[in-house]
């Protein structure tokens, strides 16, 4: 668990435009087992959200496609962090980062760690739990974001701040619970 909380902690940080922390140690738990399905590739995670979908909630990404980093443990898991603007959260920009693990919990809990602001619990249906925060981080631009869990799936959005965020994100949010693999 500390080589998987360590690993998104420094990948969150990367994309974060700050240096990540030193190498992970330890054994992380075992990834989920994808049965008779393919395991999902970082690129087709990324695509439960598309930048015509960011578009159509009101939002503007500056890409035509998302540039995917894959974030896999090397012991099974999958993962992606999907960026759709030039600009990191931390700058204003837009991204929407998936994992799937044997402990979400312990994903969820890393993801709220490096969030920077309060969250509040919000209803959305299909998720286990949804939690939507504002973050005014000194140095950075305000961001909005939303962290749901479904199963062993964790993903999180974030928008740059303002008065439709919330409700833009739960569209968002809807739309990757339709399409991501349960």
């Amino acid at each position: 668990m500390d080589r998987i909380a360590e690993f998104v902690r420094n990948s969150l940080a990367t994309l974060m435009g700050k240096a990540p922390a030193g190498s992970a140690t330890g054994s992380p738990p075992a990834a989920p087992a994808w049965g008779a399905e393919p395991r999902p590739t970082p690129a087709s995670l990324c695509a439960a959200i598309t930048v015509a979908d960011f578009r159509a909630v009101g939002l503007q990404p500056d890409l035509d496609a998302p540039v995917v980093n894959p974030a896999d443990d090397g012991d099974g898991g999958a993962g992606a962090y999907c960026s759709y603007t030039r600009a990191s959260v931390a700058a204003g920009g837009i991204e929407f980062d998936v994992f799937y693990d044997d402990d979400p919990l312990a994903v969820q809990r890393t993801i709220l760690g490096e969030g920077g602001g309060a969250v509040t619990p919000a209803s959305l249906e299909g998720a286990d739990e949804c939690l939507l925060g504002r973050s005014t981080m000194p140095g950075e631009a305000a961001h909005a974001s939303i962290v749901v869990r479904r199963a062993n799936c964790v993903f999180t959005i974030a928008i740059p701040d303002g008065p439709d965020a919330a409700e833009q994100l739960r569209a968002l949010a809807r739309l990757a619970l339709q399409r991501l693999p349960a």
